[in-house]
C-alpha cells in the first residue's frame, strides 16, 4: 500500500512538473510575442517617420556657389558637334574642358559639375555609336549604360515643362522653340577656366 501511494505521489509530482514547465513555456512564448509585436510596431513607426522626412524635406545637394544670370539661346541646327567628322572629337572635348573638373574647399577637393558630366556622357555615347558602326557585334560598355541612365535621370530631375508645338504632317513631330531661356553657361566656362588655371600647375 505504501509503495502504491508513493508511486501515485511521484506520478502526480511528475505531471505537476510538466504542467508547470508547459505553463511557463506558454507564458514565455506570449511575452516574446508581445515584445516582438511592440518592437515591430516601433520600427514600423520609425520607418514611417523616416520615409515622411525623406519625402517631406527637400534634399540639399551641394552646388558650386556661382551666380548665373539668365540668357536666351537661339535654337537652330548647326554643322558643329557632328556625330563623326574630322573636327568632332575636338569640338566635343571642348565642351568639358579639363574633364570638367574643378577644385574646391580648403583641401582643393576635385568635383565635376553636373553640366560637364552630362556633356561628357553625350560624348561617350557618341563615340560608342561610332565604334558600333565599325564593329557591328560590339556590346555596349558599362560606361555607356551608366551615361544613358545618368542622362535619363537628369532629364527627369530637371522636369522641363517648356511647351513645344507639334506638327502632324506627315507624322507627329515636336518643333523646337526659336529661343530658350537658360542659365548663362558662358559664366560657368569662365569660372571653370579660372579655377583650373589656379589649381592645375
Amino acid at each position: 500500500m505504501f509503495f502504491l501511494m508513493t508511486h501515485q505521489y511521484l506520478q502526480q509530482m511528475h505531471l505537476s512538473a510538466w504542467y508547470i514547465l508547459s505553463l511557463w513555456c506558454i507564458i514565455l512564448a506570449k511575452m516574446c510575442g508581445i515584445v516582438w509585436f511592440k518592437t515591430s510596431i516601433h520600427f514600423y513607426e520609425m520607418k514611417q517617420e523616416i520615409s515622411h522626412a525623406i519625402y517631406a524635406t527637400p534634399l540639399q545637394s551641394e552646388t558650386w556657389n556661382l551666380t548665373l544670370k539668365k540668357v536666351r539661346m537661339s535654337l537652330q541646327e548647326t554643322v558643329h558637334y557632328q556625330l563623326d567628322s574630322p573636327e568632332a572629337d575636338e569640338e566635343w572635348a571642348l565642351l568639358y574642358p579639363g574633364e570638367g573638373i574643378v577644385y574646391l574647399q580648403d583641401d582643393h577637393k576635385p568635383f565635376t559639375i553636373s553640366l560637364f558630366h552630362q556633356l561628357q556622357c553625350l560624348d561617350i555615347v557618341r563615340k560608342e555609336i561610332i565604334h558600333g558602326y565599325h564593329m557591328s557585334a560590339a556590346v555596349p560598355s558599362d560606361l555607356v549604360q551608366h551615361c544613358i541612365n545618368h542622362l535619363r535621370q537628369m532629364i527627369l530631375c530637371r522636369s522641363d515643362v517648356y511647351l513645344s508645338p507639334v506638327v502632324a504632317i506627315p507624322t507627329p513631330k515636336a518643333q523646337s522653340l526659336d529661343t530658350y531661356e537658360c542659365n548663362d553657361w558662358h559664366e560657368v566656362f569662365r569660372a571653370v577656366q579660372k579655377n583650373q588655371e589656379t589649381y592645375i600647375t
